[in-house]
């Protein structure tokens, strides 16, 4: 079966979903009904302004010191991807991906044995390192990061233990 027939398109039409009711409540519970051009602040000016507890007027804040959950929408929204791009080719299929505790890292795991780590900073992925993975049967399996982001162990399956 041919999968590219199964990408999904990276610029589709959303005029039919821009009128749906369920843009309005996305719209609604997101807080930007009343505002859709609200410029978001940076990350880091909006986790100090709440350090302060000074969060900009524009923002809904109740009394709680959290974020409320309408600006945690926007916050997060900003950092999904709108459309798909390619970063990389492997010959193989990854099985694990993931960000370390800051998210300045990505790390991959391949079925080709390699481990690779990119640098996330910039809002670009600039492959680090590649680590060659030692005794992998058929694949690495899993991996995980050390909380400071200095190391990382995988599992694989293999018929020897180290």
């Amino acid at each position: 079966m041919d999968r590219t027939s199964e990408l999904p398109d990276p610029d589709p039409d959303t005029s039919n979903l821009d009128k749906s009711d369920l843009r309005q409540l996305t719209l609604l519970h997101s807080g930007l009904i009343h505002c859709p051009s609200l410029q978001m602040p940076s990350l880091p000016a909006v986790v100090a302004s709440r350090q302060i507890g000074s969060l900009s007027t524009s923002v809904p804040r109740y009394s709680s010191p959290n974020f409320t959950k309408s600006y945690k929408c926007l916050l997060t929204g900003k950092y999904l991807p709108r459309k798909m791009v390619k970063l990389d080719h492997y010959p193989s299929k990854t099985f694990c991906g993931f960000y370390s505790k800051e998210g300045d890292m990505f790390l991959t795991a391949c079925q080709d044995y390699n481990i690779r780590i990119y640098d996330t900073k910039n809002d670009s992925f600039r492959l680090m390192n590649t680590v060659w993975a030692r005794d992998v049967g058929w694949s690495i399996l899993d991996s995980d990061m050390s909380p400071d982001g200095r190391h990382f162990v995988y599992s694989s399956w293999s018929e020897s233990r180290k």
